[in-house]
């Protein structure tokens, strides 16, 4: 996510009031038959104010800690989702917790699957 940040606050990760997207690249080509995917997002030990949104207008917030991007693609087809993030800064009650990842970690994995359907 860091690569996508629009404001990087002169770190070397993301902090509090950074935000960016990044793209998820799905496609069949050579596939002689549609393609039935999942996209799952599992993360742990988010930032509760981090969030994640499947429109660039940022109207409805999705959880990555549990989340699957379901469909089929025709053969020789491709789709594109754009997942946009933000994590805002907070100086009121959820400071705290932005104060508490300084300096730590988390993790976002991203499991792709497809099978093909007759």
């Amino acid at each position: 996510m860091y690569d996508t940040a629009t404001v990087h606050n002169g770190t070397s990760g993301i902090v509090p009031g950074d935000s960016g997207n990044f793209k998820i690249k799905l496609n069949s080509t050579g596939s002689g038959v549609k393609i039935s995917y999942k996209v799952k997002f599992s993360g742990s030990d988010m930032p509760s104010n981090l969030k994640f949104y499947l429109d660039s207008a940022k109207t409805s917030a999705v959880d990555f800690t549990n989340y699957t991007l379901e469909g089929t693609l025709d053969v020789n087809a491709s789709k594109e989702y754009s997942i946009y993030w933000e994590w805002p800064y907070d100086s009121g009650e959820g400071n705290v917790e932005d104060i508490n990842y300084q300096g730590k970690s988390f993790t976002i994995d991203v499991n792709i699957e497809g099978t093909q359907v007759k």
